[in-house]
């Protein structure tokens, strides 16, 4: 193995070529000292023309003083050696045309380890290449993909020949890529093998993989059921960019109000206790505008009271500050039907819309899981209501006490309806609040209709919103989905179009589930529409929206699934 060149690791060329002549140090010596650890995993990383990069792992226990690495013309045999440092598991050496066989050895107190495992390395064109390796095809439609492995042993293949018997029968050239796509592959069984090959020969075939044509489909196996545009009410969201919104988190310090939370929920449960304490529960005489800041400075200076649409306003646009979208709702009991007015928002946590009222500072759990305004409503309707429990906050003082009510509160939600403007400081000019309008009437069988109801009432009884809704798909429609329609554009290419509900949708995110259900890393999107090149392992695609805060909602899956 004379006339080598080594570089110890990847930097610093140091030329040894002396060092490399015939040193034979074999292992016929007997020491005295015990011997080190063998080193492990020696691996050859590359072979780039006549460079051959190596690594191995340190032995276990304490450093040795060295390595050498040792080498020849056929297994075991020494032709030639190479000593290194302490500090090198890595080395590049320059070697004429053919084919070694190399090992590796950990010295200490100039004691040899026993060898390391032995690998075979193939330089320049002197041999035939071996087989490719982890030969794989995937049919999906009428288009078929391959993907194969050149081995690092054997000579460097030229080319690969493609064995086919089927409907379409014959050796087909392809070129040393690695990968193969060919669409419009009629229908049948196809069994397949590979051979590389240079001007030295051609290697042995790979087993043999059988494909049959058509092949998988791509499938919506979770995600929306509705369609886009039909999935639930037409809130207009508060923007999480506008400047007001951005003007509130800074100045309020919102940042250090939720740092160290475990999870959004705690997240969110941290913003609703601030809220609780910013002011004490008083009448808003006169009534501020639906702006946080404004309420906040007009309160703290004595101007005006709040109560709970003040507390809900800070919380909603606080919640924005984080890219948590949120809706107000109007609750009310039998004898009152606009009552309170606490909100929701949508949860990726729980995957569910969840109730916040910072007035009372409580929210409603049901065995753990975090209540809406209408699970609530139909606790109570369905006489369950026991079975809701009241989750208080910490901050108590100047809060009106839920203990005061018979049922905890519970009882407020007899009647619910839905506000469908909740963005009140990116669209001040509206009116901020237009019951007939702007909010929709939840009805259902158990509840009386404000309008017909018998209960006697200071309240003049009319109908109060133009529009209702007794759908819960509806009122409780999932947000911040992605909707996608697959579509074969070529047999091995899947279109993936692309449609949101997501308030302020930054982007998307996709990721590829593989053949053992593991899944690769969440990669950035940004068109409406997503190509997915079916490699040999892909099974499935997962696609999630990103909002402008980061916020990423729930994914969409779509699996290859036989037709």
């Amino acid at each position: 193995m004379s006339g080598f060149r080594l570089w110890s690791g990847a930097r610093s060329p140091l030329r040894v070529l002396a060092a490399l002549c015939l040193l034979a140090l074999g292992p016929e010596s007997a020491r005295a000292q015990s011997a080190p650890e063998p080193p492990a995993q020696l691996s050859v990383d590359s072979v780039l023309g006549h460079v051959v990069s190596l690594s191995w792992e340190a032995p276990a226990g304490p450093l040795p003083d060295g390595y050498v690495l040792e080498g020849g013309f056929a297994p075991a045999e020494v032709a030639g050696s190479l000593a290194l440092g302490n500090g090198a598991t890595a080395a590049q050496v320059a070697l004429p045309p053919g084919v070694y066989f190399i090992r590796s050895y950990a010295v200490e107190h100039g004691v040899r380890s026993p060898a390391s495992n032995e690998v075979r390395v193939a330089v320049g064109g002197a041999a035939p290449p071996a087989p490719p390796e982890d030969f794989a095809g995937l049919a999906v439609g009428h288009g078929v993909v391959l993907s194969w492995r050149h081995p690092l042993t054997g000579g460097s293949p030229d080319q690969v020949l493609l064995e086919v018997t089927g409907p379409v029968t014959g050796n087909f050239p392809l070129g040393p890529s690695g990968t193969f796509r060919v669409d419009g592959v009629p229908d049948g069984s196809y069994t397949m093998r590979l051979r590389a090959a240079n001007a030295a020969g051609a290697s042995n075939a790979t087993p043999a993989i059988t494909l049959t044509v058509p092949g998988l489909v791509a499938q919506v196996q979770q995600g929306p059921s509705l369609p886009p545009g039909d999935a639930g009410l037409p809130v207009r969201f508060e923007h999480f960019d506008a400047p007001r919104i951005r003007q509130l988190a800074a100045r309020e310090g919102l940042e250090a109000v939720v740092a160290g939370a475990a999870d959004e929920f705690e997240t969110v449960l941290r913003l609703k206790e601030w809220v609780a304490a910013q002011f004490p529960h008083t009448n808003p005489e006169p009534y501020p505008p639906w702006d946080a800041l404004i309420i906040l400075d007009a309160i703290r200076g004595g101007l005006t009271g709040g109560f709970c649409a003040q507390y809900s306003q800070v919380l909603l646009q606080s919640l924005a500050a984080f890219g948590f979208p949120a809706r107000y709702v109007e609750v009310g009991t039998t004898a009152n039907p606009y009552n309170h007015y606490p909100l929701e928002f949508w949860s990726n946590q729980f995957n569910k819309w969840v109730l916040l009222d910072a007035d009372f500072n409580l929210h409603f759990e049901r065995n753990g899981l975090p209540l809406s305004a209408l699970e609530v409503h139909e606790a109570l309707v369905s006489g369950a209501a026991a079975s809701v429990e009241v989750v208080q906050g910490a901050f108590r003082t100047g809060h009106p006490s839920p203990d005061d009510w018979p049922l905890g509160t519970r009882e407020l939600y007899y009647y619910l309806r839905y506000h469908l403007k909740a963005d009140h400081v990116w669209a001040p000019a509206e009116a901020p609040f237009d019951r007939w309008n702007d909010m929709v009437e939840w009805t259902d069988s158990r509840t009386a209709p404000w309008e017909s109801s018998t209960v006697v009432s200071q309240f003049p009884h009319e109908k109060l919103t133009a529009r209702t809704t007794s759908d819960r798909a509806v009122a409780e429609a999932p947000l911040n989905r992605l909707w996608v329609t697959p579509r074969v554009t070529t047999g091995h290419t899947v279109a993936l179009d692309l449609a949101h509900d997501m308030p302020q949708i930054a982007g998307a995110q996709f990721r590829i589930i593989d053949d053992t259900g593991q899944p690769g890393p969440w990669q950035p999107h940004g068109s409406p529409t997503l190509l997915w090149p079916v490699g040999t392992s892909d099974r499935a695609i997962e696609v999630r929206g990103v909002n402008l805060r980061g916020i990423v909602g729930p994914a969409t899956r779509v699996e290859l699934v036989a037709p």
